[in-house]
C-alpha cells in the first residue's frame, strides 16, 4: 500500500518517502517518543496487540456478488472450505460488521448465526469431530457498506439509473472544476474494511485461495483477483441471487468469473466494477493488463508502460519469477490511498493518469513500483501480524528506491534514499518508535513513517553491511523459503545468518528492536606540521549506535576514501595528507540513516558544490549554501542552476537561492527565468521541474517586489504550457500581499481567474486557493468557502480548507462573526462524507476556538470507521 498524498513531484526519486507512503520474535517493543508529546505514537500503557485466535484454517473462499450501483448495496453468497484445528470448538467465527445475514448452513444444514460487535459466529452442530476435517461454510448475506466497498456515481439513485444506462455525465469545462463522479464501485480491505461488506476471516493470519463470482452490467468491466474465466449469463449465480441481480441489472447483465489459484490473505482480496478501457501487453505469457479510465487508454503507456521492464527487473533481483497469473493495474476515482497491491490486481488514485504534454515533469514509476513490488513482498510474503508490516512496506519502499537505481543510476538512488530519509526525520520529530511494536492504538498507526522509509533504509544498510551478493542471497532464501506463508522478522533473521554466516542481531536490535537513529556531528582539522588529517565524529543521541561510516577528503591528490566502524560516543580518525583538503565528505553518496551537521567553513562548501562527484553530495553543499548566504553563495549556486548535469540539484541550487532571498539572490532568480523561459521557446529544453523550482524560490524571498517581478508571475501563470509550473507562479503570487497596493489588486483578480483554469487535477486552482487564503482579503471570502462545497473535486476542497484556515489566522481580515462562521463552518467538515476531508481538517479542531471541539472530536472517534482518520482524531484529543 502507498499513502503518499499524492503529490505531484519536482522530480520523480525526491518525494519517495511517503506520499507513498506504512516488522520478529521478540518481547514487544516499548515504544519511545520523542519531542514535547511523549504519548505522540501510543499513550503510556496502551496494551499490546496479537493476532486472534481462530478454530479453523480457511482453505478456500468462493465469493458470489451482485454490487448494485444504482443502489449502493451488495448482496453475496460466500462459501468456505475450512479445516478444523479444534475438534472441541462449538463455533466457527468469522469478521463481519454491518451485515445482514439471511441465511447460515455448515456442510449444507442450517447452522445458528450470533452476531457480535464486529464478529459473526456460527454454531457447529455437537457431534465428534476430528482435527483436520474439512467442513463446507455457507452464509447469504447483504449490506450497505460505509467502508471496505466504496460506490460512487451522481447523487440520485434515479441519475445513477441513466447513468448505468447511457453513461456518465462529462464534466463542465467552464467555470470553477465541479466534481463529476463516474458509476464506479471498488473495495479496499487493508487493514480491516473487508469485513464490513462481507463476512470473511479479517487478520493476515490465515491465507487461501478465492474464487470470484460478479454479476455487472454487461456494457460494464469487471477486474478482481485471479485468472479470468470465459464470461456466461445470470444462470451461473447462486440461486439466491439470480432474481437480485435481475432487478438490479435487468436480465441482460452478465457475470465474470476469476480463479485466483494461490493462497492470499484477505486485505488482499479485490474486486472493480465500472467503464474501463483495457490495454495489455504479454510478460513471459502472462497479460499485464492496464484498465484506462474512459478516453484514456492512449496515456497507458506513458503511465505504467515500464510496468514489464520492472516485472523482469524484480524477479531477476529476488530470483523468484512474479508468481500470480497476471498482473492489472487499474486506476480508480477518489481512491482512498496511492495504491493497493491486492493480489495480481492494482488498484491506485487516477490521480496517476497524466497526458502526453505532461509527460517531461510527470513520472509515476515510484508509484507503480512500490504496487508491483508488493506482489512479492507483503502478497507472496505477508507479515502474520501488523507489528511487522515493515516487512511488507518496507521492502516495498526500498525496492521502488531500487527501481530507480536500475532504470535511474546512483544518482537517482541517492535521492531516492533522501527522499526516504527526510521523511522518516520530520516523523521522528514527533515521536520516535521501534519498527516492530505491538502497542499501537490502532493498526492504521503502523502504516506510518517508520514502517515505510526508515523499514527501507533498514535494508539498506543491511545490504552495506552484507554486501550486495550476500543480500540478494538473503533475500533469495527468505523468498523462497516463505513463499506463499506468512513471516516475521526473525524469519528474515535467520535467512541472513544461514546465507551468510553473519549473525546480526546487534544489528537488527538497533534499528529494528530499539527506537531512534543516530544524530552525528562532525568536524575537521588538518595539521600542516605532520601532515595529517582529522575528522572527527561525534553520536549526539543518548545511545550511541554501532555503524560502517565512509570518509572522503579531496585535495592536491584527489580524492581519497576510507571506511571506518563507529560504535563511541565520539570517534577521531587520523590519516596522512600532504595537503589540506579542499572539502571533507562524511558519509557520502548517503548509505546511513543519520541527522549529520558537518562543519567546515564556506570555501570548503562552494569547493563541494562544484567538485563533488556524486550528486547528492553537491546537493548537500547547495543546501548548506542557503543557510549560509552571501555573495559567493549566490553566485556558485546560480552557476549551479544553470549548468549542473542533475536537474534535482539544479532545482535544489535554485531553492538555496529561496531561502537566502535577498535582493541579489532574488535578482539571481529572475534572471534565471529569463534564461529557462529563453531555452522553452527556442530550442524547448527547459526543464519544466526548474521552472516550478524558480518559481516556488521566488515565493519564498523576502527582497522588494514591484512591476518586473509581478508581470514575470502573471505570465507564467496566464501563458506556460506545463500546469505544475503554472501552479507554482499561483504560490509565487504570495509576494504581492496588501502591502503592494495596486500590484496587490491585480493578483486577485489573475488568482480568481487561475480558479477556472481548469488545470491538470486543478493544481492550479489548488494553489491559488491556497495563495488566497494568504494575500486575500474578507471580499475574497466567498470564494473559498464555495470551493468548499461537495460538488468541488476533493483535492480542491482540501486546498479551499487551507485557504480558510491561514484567511482566518490573519489578523484583522475578517470580523468576529466571519472568523465565527468560518470556525463553525470547518468544525462540520469533520462529519464530511468524504474521508479525506475529514483527515484534512482534524489537526486543526483545536485552532478553531470553539467551545465544543473535545465533544466534536469524541463523536467523531465513536463513529469514525476509517482507521487513520480515528488514530488523528484520538491523537489530537489527547493534546487537549
Amino acid at each position: 500500500m502507498a499513502d503518499p498524498r499524492e503529490s505531484h513531484r519536482v522530480h520523480p526519486a525526491l518525494c519517495l518517502a511517503i506520499g507513498a507512503v506504512a516488522a520478529l520474535i521478540c518481547e514487544p517493543a516499548h515504544v519511545h517518543s520523542a519531542g514535547p508529546d511523549q504519548d505522540a505514537f501510543a499513550p503510556s500503557g496502551t496494551p499490546a496487540q496479537y493476532a486472534p485466535d481462530s478454530v479453523v484454517d480457511v482453505e478456500h473462499a468462493a465469493i458470489a456478488v451482485v454490487p448494485d450501483l444504482v443502489g449502493q448495496e451488495v448482496t453475496g453468497v460466500v462459501e468456505y472450505r475450512v479445516r478444523l484445528l479444534d475438534p472441541e470448538a462449538r463455533e466457527i467465527t468469522l469478521h463481519g460488521v454491518d451485515l445482514t445475514i439471511d441465511a447460515a448452513t455448515v456442510d449444507g444444514g442450517p447452522a445458528s448465526v450470533r452476531l457480535g460487535d464486529e464478529s459473526i459466529h456460527i454454531g457447529l452442530a455437537e457431534r465428534e469431530r476430528q482435527v483436520g476435517e474439512i467442513l463446507a461454510v455457507r452464509l447469504h448475506w447483504r449490506a450497505r457498506p460505509r467502508v471496505g466497498l466504496y460506490f460512487f456515481g451522481p447523487d440520485s439513485s434515479a441519475d445513477r439509473r441513466t447513468a448505468q444506462r447511457d453513461g456518465d455525465e462529462p464534466a463542465p469545462s467552464k467555470g470553477l472544476p465541479e466534481r463529476r463522479h463516474a458509476l464506479q464501485a471498488w473495495t479496499q480491505g487493508e487493514m480491516h474494511e473487508a469485513r464490513h461488506w462481507l463476512p470473511i476471516w479479517d487478520y493476515p493470519n490465515d491465507r487461501f485461495a478465492t474464487t470470484w463470482t460478479i454479476a455487472a452490467a454487461h456494457e460494464f468491466s469487471v477486474i478482481a483477483n485471479g485468472e479470468a474465466q470465459p464470461q456466461t449469463g445470470l444462470d451461473q449465480l447462486p440461486s439466491e441471487l439470480r432474481l437480485v441481480a435481475e432487478q438490479a441489472l435487468g436480465r441482460d447483465a452478465a457475470v465474470w468469473r476469476f480463479e485466483q489459484r494461490q493462497d492470499h490473505v484477505s486485505y488482499l482480496l479485490s474486486m472493480i466494477v465500472g467503464r474501463f478501457e483495457r490495454v495489455a501487453v504479454d510478460w513471459h505469457g502472462k497479460p499485464v493488463e492496464y484498465w484506462m479510465p474512459l478516453g484514456h487508454a492512449s496515456e497507458a503507456e506513458l503511465v505504467f508502460g515500464r510496468t514489464p521492464a520492472m516485472l523482469e527487473f524484480f524477479s531477476t533481483y529476488v530470483g523468484v519469477e512474479f508468481p500470480w497469473a497476471k498482473y492489472a493495474q487499474t486506476p480508480v476515482q477518489e481512491f482512498t490511498f496511492g495504491g493497493m497491491e491486492n493480489v495480481s490486481a492494482t488498484t491506485m488514485t487516477d490521480r496517476i493518469v497524466f497526458p502526453a504534454r505532461l509527460a517531461t515533469i510527470e513520472d509515476r514509476d515510484s508509484l507503480v513500483a512500490h504496487e508491483l513490488s508488493h506482489q512479492w513482498w507483503g502478497d507472496l510474503l505477508t507479515c502474520r501480524e501488523w507489528a511487522h508490516a515493515w516487512l511488507n512496506e518496507g521492502f516495498a519502499t526500498y525496492f521502488t528506491a531500487l527501481w530507480a537505481e536500475h532504470a535511474e543510476g546512483d544518482d537517482e538512488f541517492a535521492l531516492a534514499r533522501r527522499g526516504m530519509a527526510n521523511g522518516y526525520f520530520d516523523e521522528a520529530k514527533r515521536y520516535q518508535r521501534a519498527i516492530v511494536t505491538r502497542e499501537y492504538v490502532d493498526a492504521s498507526a503502523m502504516f506510518d513513517r517508520h514502517t515505510y522509509p526508515k523499514g527501507g533504509w533498514v535494508l539498506h544498510m543491511l545490504r552495506r553491511e552484507l554486501g550486495d551478493a550476500a543480500f540478494q542471497r538473503a533475500l533469495h532464501a527468505y523468498a523462497e523459503r516463505h513463499a506463499f506463508g506468512l513471516v516475521e522478522t526473525s524469519d528474515l533473521q535467520r535467512a541472513v545468518r544461514e546465507t551468510s554466516g553473519r549473525n546480526l542481531d546487534w544489528f537488527f536490535d538497533q534499528w529494528v528492536f530499539a527506537p531512534g537513529h543516530p544524530r552525528l556531528h562532525s568536524s575537521w582539522r588538518w595539521e600542516p606540521r605532520n601532515s595529517t588529517l582529522t575528522i572527527t565524529v561525534d553520536q549526539l543521541q543518548d545511545q550511541p549506535f554501532e555503524f560502517q561510516l565512509d570518509l572522503e577528503w579531496v585535495g592536491a591528490e584527489g580524492p581519497i576514501r576510507q571506511r571506518v566502524r563507529v560504535d563511541q560516543r565520539s570517534t577521531q580518525i587520523v590519516v596522512p595528507a600532504k595537503s589540506a583538503p579542499r572539502f571533507v565528505l562524511v558519509d557520502p553518496g548517503l548509505h546511513l540513516l543519520a541527522e549529520l551537521s558537518v562543519d567546515q567553513d564556506r570555501h570548503a562548501w562552494l569547493a563541494q558544490l562544484t567538485e563533488a562527484s556524486q550528486g547528492i553530495d553537491r546537493l548537500r553543499a547547495a543546501e548548506q549554501l542557503g543557510q549560509i548566504g552571501g555573495r559567493e553563495a549566490v553566485t556558485a549556486l546560480r552557476r549551479a542552476v544553470e549548468s549542473d548535469p542533475l536537474p534535482a540539484l539544479r532545482s535544489g541550487a535554485a531553492a538555496a537561492l529561496g531561502q537566502i532571498g535577498d535582493g541579489p539572490a532574488q535578482q539571481a532568480l529572475v534572471e534565471l527565468w529569463a534564461i529557462e523561459a529563453d531555452r522553452r521557446d527556442g530550442a524547448g529544453d527547459s526543464d519544466p521541474a526548474v521552472r516550478r523550482a524558480l518559481l516556488d524560490a521566488f515565493a519564498r524571498a523576502k527582497a522588494p517586489v514591484g512591476k518586473p517581478e509581478y508581470e514575470l508571475i502573471e505570465r507564467a501563470l496566464r501563458d506556460d504550457p506545463i500546469d505544475h509550473v503554472r501552479a507554482a507562479a499561483a504560490g509565487a503570487m504570495v509576494r504581492f500581499d496588501r502591502d503592494q497596493g495596486k500590484l496587490h489588486r491585480k493578483a486577485l483578480k489573475q488568482l480568481r481567474k487561475a480558479l477556472e483554469q481548469h488545470s491538470f487535477h486543478e493544481l492550479v486552482e489548488e494553489a491559488a486557493a491556497r495563495t488566497l487564503g494568504r494575500i486575500g482579503e474578507a471580499k475574497q471570502l466567498a470564494w473559498l468557502l464555495d470551493l468548499v462545497e461537495p460538488e468541488r473535486p476533493t483535492y480542491l476542497r482540501i486546498a479551499a480548507i487551507d485557504g480558510l484556515l491561514s484567511l482566518r489566522g490573519r489578523k484583522d481580515v475578517l470580523s468576529g462573526e466571519q472568523r465565527i462562521a468560518v470556525a463553525t463552518l470547518l468544525a462540520g467538515l469533520a462529519e464530511d462524507p468524504n474521508m479525506r476531508i475529514r483527515r484534512a481538517i482534524i489537526d486543526d479542531l483545536a485552532d478553531l476556538e470553539l467551545p465544543d471541539v473535545r465533544e466534536r472530536l469524541a463523536t467523531l472517534i465513536a463513529n469514525e470507521l476509517d482507521g487513520r482518520v480515528r488514530t488523528l482524531a484520538l491523537a489530537e484529543l489527547r493534546k487537549l
